[in-house]
This record gives structure tokens, sequence and C-alpha cells, in this order.
């Protein structure tokens, strides 16, 4: 039931199903017409769904994420849903927010051999 995942996802994000519809933009009695009916939404509002909590529509519409082609890939690259939620974040940032974001990753890597140096030339370490 739509319901029960668009509350999973508001709860993950830590709102209330109340606050994440009013934050998209839906009326207060829509989820509790797809809590009582089972209803679904309609196109649209699925894509506000989804852009709200950075999931993709597939999600919302058979619980399961899928890996995404990236764009332009000559073939066989493909993107989990968490590189995917990364990506279209990123694509929303302001050019602070990448530099923020940036900054903020480079100290959670791996020390490993894909390392991205400061400079943004691959470290081979």
């Amino acid at each position: 039931m739509f319901y029960d995942l668009f509350k999973m996802l508001a709860d993950a994000h830590g709102v209330s199903v109340h606050h994440a519809t009013q934050e998209i933009g839906l009326s207060k009695s829509t989820a509790t017409k797809w809590k009582k009916t089972g209803a679904m939404p309609d196109g649209a509002n699925l894509q506000k769904i989804a852009s709200y909590f950075g999931v993709t529509l597939d999600y919302l519409l058979t619980g399961e994420q899928k890996e995404t082609p990236l764009a332009g890939a000559g073939g066989a690259t493909f993107l989990a849903g968490e590189e995917q939620t990364l990506l279209d974040l990123w694509r929303g940032a302001t050019e602070e927010g990448r530099q923020a974001a940036t900054v903020l990753l480079r100290g959670y890597q791996r020390p490993d051999n894909n390392q991205i140096a400061p400079n943004g030339a691959a470290s081979v370490g």
C-alpha cells in the first residue's frame, strides 16, 4: 500500500506524514485518503514525492530500489539507489553547497588507491 511506503520514507527522514505532505504541497486529507482507500498519487504528485524524499519513481511504484543507468554513459555504467540520490542532490545544490559537500566527503574517504586527492586528481598511493 502506498501509504505505508510514504510513512516509512517520512519516518526515515525524521518528519511526520502530515509535515511531509504539507512540505510537498499536498492537502491535509491526501495521506488519509491513501491510508483509507489504498489509492496512489497521480503522476505529478508522485514526481513531487520522489523529489522530496530523494527516491526514484520506480521506488515509489514498486518499493524496490533498482540501479539506474548513468546518463551519457556508453554502456554498462549503473548507479545504485543511494548513488542516484547523491547525484540528484549534487545537481540541485548551489556551488557553495557542492564545495561544502566535497570537503565533507573527502573527510570520510577510505584510505585506498581509489582516493581523490585534494587537487581533484586521482591518487595512486
